[in-house]
């Protein structure tokens, strides 16, 4: 029964895998730190599920107060023109 699942899941085209994730990234970060499934997280991975980030649950602290993974995932998302994220750049930092 979980293989016929997986097996479902993986035949969806990744479009539509990657929209998905994106829906789940714009609700809360938790959800998206949730997806366990290693193709599921490759797609997470795509510059357009950071585009759609929400980062309302993200810490607000200075950048000298930020450990390396944590400037790693912000950096990502300005790179991927997430709004929220180039806002903080120009406004915390």
């Amino acid at each position: 029964m979980v293989s016929s699942r997986l097996n479902f899941i993986k035949s969806l085209p990744r479009e539509l895998l990657i929209y998905i994730i994106e829906r789940i990234a714009s609700y809360t970060l938790q959800y998206l730190m949730r997806v366990k499934l290693r193709f599921l997280y490759e797609v997470a991975n795509e510059r357009l599920v950071y585009h759609k980030i929400t980062l309302i649950s993200f810490p607000r602290e200075p950048r000298w107060k930020m450990n390396q993974q944590t400037i790693s995932f912000l950096e990502m998302c300005i790179i991927s023109e997430n709004l929220e994220a180039l806002y903080r750049k120009d406004v915390v930092i």
